[in-house]
């Protein structure tokens, strides 16, 4: 008996280690190596939408209006330019090891609150960059921010401005739960700067990507009303569908421009 229960605990402690160093191969295989790129190529493209265009939200103002303004806020969830491009599309590599260095990630660090709405609605930031929030509305704003980061911070005064770090990498939804429940936007932080957003015709650009295979990674927020909640007989929160995920396998060569077009719908 005793010799079995050794071999047991023997058995045990060499799977605590493998599970161990198999965890510890995959964190570190995952790790993001700045280099110097040669002979990088360029990936750019358009995120269209794909069948009928949806019925776009309109959410009433119910306080503040004359910070707000009185008119209805168009939803900034999903839009669709003229031709069929869409906007705030987040595109990257999912799988990238190496290549140019964080500083040239394009990235705003900075959000404001402006008639009621955060501008950009959009943001890349690095992980461990100093995420600044500022508001430039007379009007008492509070940001809630949930997921890979989260933090609740009263704005009462114009021009307030709080910093915090985003240590961790992933996707942080930030709402106002000073009753401007229409109010939306989504961080993402990143570990590699491989990664940029469609503009308002729905282009996107990558460079100096070093010459291999990856997966191009188009994420978009859900724009769907699932839920909405209401308190004393107004609107207090409204919650989304899931963000919508499109996967493409694409392949880099040297100095080459590679052109992709993807599409979204409502399927």
């Amino acid at each position: 008996m005793f010799i079995h229960e050794r071999l047991s605990l023997r058995a045990f402690l060499f799977l605590c280690l493998g599970v161990f160093g198999l965890l510890f191969y995959n964190s570190t295989a995952r790790a993001y190596t700045e280099k110097d790129v040669t002979g990088g190529g360029t990936i750019e493209g358009t995120v269209k939408w794909a069948g009928a265009i949806p019925e776009v939200s309109f959410f009433p103002i119910q306080k503040d209006i004359e910070v707000c303004g009185k008119e209805p806020k168009l939803s900034p969830r999903l839009i669709i330019s003229n031709d069929g491009g869409v906007k705030n599309t987040v595109l990257y590599l999912a799988n990238i090891q190496e290549g140019k260095k964080m500083a040239e990630l394009p990235s705003t660090l900075t959000l404001d609150q402006v008639e009621c709405q955060y501008e950009p609605h959009i943001y890349i930031v690095p992980v461990g960059a100093e995420f600044v929030m500022t508001t430039s509305d007379d009007t008492l704003h509070n940001i809630h921010m949930y997921g890979a980061a989260n933090y609740n911070l009263a704005f009462p005064v114009k021009g307030q401005k709080i910093a915090k770090k985003l240590r961790k990498a992933g996707v942080v939804d930030v709402v106002c739960d000073a009753g401007h429940y229409w109010m939306s936007a989504e961080v993402h932080v990143v570990e590699h700067p491989y990664y940029t957003v469609t503009d308002k015709d729905g282009k996107f650009k990558l460079e100096n990507v070093p010459p291999g295979t990856y997966k191009l990674t188009a994420w978009h927020e859900g724009w769907k009303e699932k839920e909405k909640k209401e308190k004393e007989g107004k609107i207090d929160k409204i919650m989304f569908s899931d963000p919508v995920i499109i996967e493409k396998e694409v392949k880099v060569t040297e100095n080459a421009v590679l052109t992709v077009e993807l599409e979204i719908s409502d399927k």
